[in-house]
């Protein structure tokens, strides 16, 4: 009946050294979890020698540091080939990108970078390789930062100094923290862009895995181990490594690239993937802050292609592209076809939501549990609890003939796309769906902000005013988070009502667990995860 943590809004246990995960309400039963999650990664894409990790912590148990040159007199030049133009048709893929080489300088050091355009998306071809001190180049060998640029805590990315963005400290300000290291004009990218662009090159690349199209091919990698990549994108990543100053560790099969997203005050997103362990595909996670990591620039809208920057103006110019004022929200309503149940929905940016809490009644037998109200505050907009089989509709997916799946307690299966949000209706009504992980954490974006006193407090701006025993919220948004609690089937009994409001996300923890956001007395969301047999509320999202 208890729950994992797992960081994503802010992390369980992150700032809660007493090793309650970050729950603060009474009753709630906590199983403890593996450290952070650092590097997705995929065993299957790069061959079919079966090597995967078996940790979740994979820069503590990553190989040593790598093999530095003997030679730091070597110099590499940014590359003089011109792809302008340049298209890409093989197999079934229909990606096309423009990349151009030589035409783009960063003033502070006289460097050349290539550019590439995927989509609407200018990119950086290149990694980041300006020196802000304290950065590191991959085995402290000056070749590695020539070939495959530098590595960068999350507040040297940031351009900022470890005091106001290092570990311990969530950054004043809103996503992104731009230019941060990137030259005037670029930007360090945001979680939102990697989505942006990794749905972009899913969607075009024909059906290899959106890691292989963004690799450099192998006679470009600047590795003699490389085996895997098509350069489909023209993106030509490269496999940078991780550098933990903890263990003083070097993960040389990771890549990782910060995004301008901070998750908390230790951890900010990551975008990246890993030779030898277990995901299939690029990834993101939340990072510890003070390990050192990849950067690509993007380009901002009306960005120049050089450019001069300081620390000061970096600061300075900090504002958001993400941030949406409450008073742009726009509310509505709709009605669900099934039943005749009117439901209040919010437009948050980009995002339709609803902003209620599912109240279907499944037909056939399948069972639903409705809070008995007995004259307590708000409950009767409880809606009702559904397991998480229920709640993504495993009957539906199992008897679908293209891409049957059998998903449920005890049967882990795929619910996420390859470089894709997944897409699956579920228990909501037509035209709605089960929110992915992501779709949360672009909400997050959204609304994020620091009160006074620099705390977070996204989770509080989307809370209802009343309801809860401690902590009501200020529901900015119209979005009305309730402290719904949960419901245990087997125990035939709800619980942590007034004090806890969860939702199911359709990300699964694994076969046992699938993982919920939730709400508590802390001003931030969080995640963790429950077991699938447990029935909790379902919020949808249009699309």
């Amino acid at each position: 009946m208890g729950f994992a943590c797992s960081a994503f809004l802010l992390a369980c246990g992150d700032d809660n050294p007493s090793g309650t995960g970050g729950l603060d309400f009474p009753g709630a039963e906590i199983e403890s979890s593996s450290s952070e999650e650092v590097i997705p990664s995929s065993a299957e894409a790069l061959s079919s020698s079966g090597v995967q990790s078996s940790s979740s912590e994979e820069i503590v148990l990553s190989s040593s540091v790598a093999e530095s040159s003997s030679s730091s007199e070597v110099k590499l030049s940014s590359s003089s080939v011109v792809e302008s133009s340049s298209s890409v048709s093989e197999g079934d893929s229909t990606l096309t990108y423009e990349r151009e080489c030589d035409k783009m300088f960063d003033d502070r050091d006289g460097r050349s970078y290539c550019t590439v355009k995927i989509g609407t998306q200018t990119w950086m071809g290149e990694n980041l390789a300006y020196d802000i001190p304290g950065s590191k180049c991959k085995g402290d060998d000056p070749v590695n930062c020539q070939k495959f640029g530098r590595l960068y805590t999350y507040a040297q990315a940031m351009n900022r100094s470890e005091d106001e963005c290092g570990p311990g400290r969530k950054c004043k300000g809103n996503y992104p923290l731009s230019p941060g290291a990137c030259p005037e004009g670029w930007t360090v990218a945001t979680l939102k862009d990697w989505n942006t662009l990794i749905d972009y090159v899913g969607k075009h690349n024909g059906s290899e895995p959106v890691v292989v199209s963004l690799l450099a091919k192998p006679e470009d990698s600047r590795r003699d181990d490389m085996t895997m990549g098509s350069d489909l994108s023209g993106f030509r990543m490269l496999v940078a490594g991780v550098y933990n100053p903890e263990f003083n560790s070097l993960s040389d099969s990771s890549i990782s690239f910060w995004t301008a997203t901070e998750e908390g005050a230790n951890l900010a997103y990551d975008y990246g993937f890993d030779l030898y362990n277990a995901y299939t595909d690029m990834e993101s996670y939340p990072a510890l802050k003070q390990t050192y990591r990849s950067v690509r620039c993007i380009q901002k809208e009306g960005g120049s292609s050089s450019a001069a920057s300081s620390s000061s103006e970096a600061v300075e110019s900090s504002s958001s592209d993400s941030y949406i004022d409450p008073s742009y929200v726009i509310r509505d309503s709709i009605v669900d076809a099934r039943d005749g149940h009117v439901y209040k929905t919010v437009k948050i940016g980009m995002q339709t939501w609803m902003a209620e809490n599912l109240d279907y009644a499944l037909e056939d037998g399948v069972k639903s549990w409705k809070y008995s109200c007995e004259g307590e505050m708000e409950c009767e907009d409880y809606g009702r609890f559904y397991t998480w089989a229920t709640a993504i509709d495993s009957a539906s997916l199992a008897s679908n003939t293209s891409n049957p799946q059998v998903c449920g307690n005890g049967v882990e299966c795929t619910t996420a796309e390859r470089g894709s949000i997944a897409r699956i209706q579920g228990v909501c009504p037509e035209g709605w769906r089960i929110p992915h992980e992501y779709d949360w954490v672009l909400l997050y974006e959204s609304v994020s902000r620091v009160d006074s006193t620099r705390t977070e407090i996204s989770g509080k701006v989307l809370k209802s005013v009343s309801g809860w025993v401690e902590g009501n919220g200020l529901d900015e948004y119209g979005f009305n988070v309730l402290p719904s609690g949960t419901y245990y089937p087997a125990d035939q009994r709800f619980s942590l009502e007034h004090y806890v409001g969860f939702f199911w996300i359709l990300n699964e923890y694994d076969e046992e667990s699938g993982k919920v956001v939730y709400f508590s007395t802390s001003p931030s969301a969080t995640t963790a995860g429950m077991s699938k047999s447990d029935a909790l509320p379902v919020r949808c999202i249009k699309g």
